[in-house]
């Protein structure tokens, strides 16, 4: 699903990604979740692992290229059930979520890129490919980060507070 490239998708600090997800079968490396593209951030297969992969790119510090932070999880989702996918940037490390428990973190700073490429479900604009083989369900996007207490509340079907909503 092609969601467009509105600018409230160019989010370049704190981020949280939220879905449910329900894997028929990985047949191809690095199928997504949901993505701004390569170079911006993203929820997808963790390579030809059995695990998930939240990433976000960050701006050249050094040299001529940007460079990706991530957390690589280890939690099988290969098995045909539901799972509810978090991935986190908080502006001090970026973590993925899986069933309201952490499943890897990793330290990281500073802003997020931005690219002309258009928010996908599903698949990778930028790449091209890379098509989920699944279900997903209510993808979440904020521009801020979600407590660990806040996504244990969304696994657990309750919103967070509504006072968060405004930042």
């Amino acid at each position: 699903m092609d969601c467009g490239n509105a600018s409230a998708f160019n989010i370049t600090g704190s981020i949280t990604i939220t879905a449910w997800v329900k894997v028929e079968k990985f047949d191809i490396e690095w199928q997504v979740i949901a993505t701004k593209g390569n170079s911006a951030w993203g929820l997808e297969r963790n390579s030809d692992n059995d695990s998930l992969y939240f990433y976000c790119h960050f701006p050249p510090k050094y040299g001529e290229f940007g460079w990706e932070s991530y957390a690589s999880g280890e939690k099988d989702v290969n098995d045909g059930k539901w799972h509810h996918i978090v991935g986190v940037y908080d502006g001090k490390r970026i973590a993925l979520f899986i069933d309201g428990t952490l499943d890897s973190q990793l330290k990281a700073s500073g802003n997020t890129e931005v690219n002309d490429y258009s928010f996908c479900i599903g698949r990778d604009v930028e790449s091209g490919g890379y098509e989920w083989n699944g279900l997903i369900d209510d993808v979440r996007i904020y521009s801020y980060a979600l407590s660990p207490e806040e996504i244990k509340m969304l696994y657990e079907g309750k919103e967070p507070p509504c006072e968060r909503r405004s930042e």
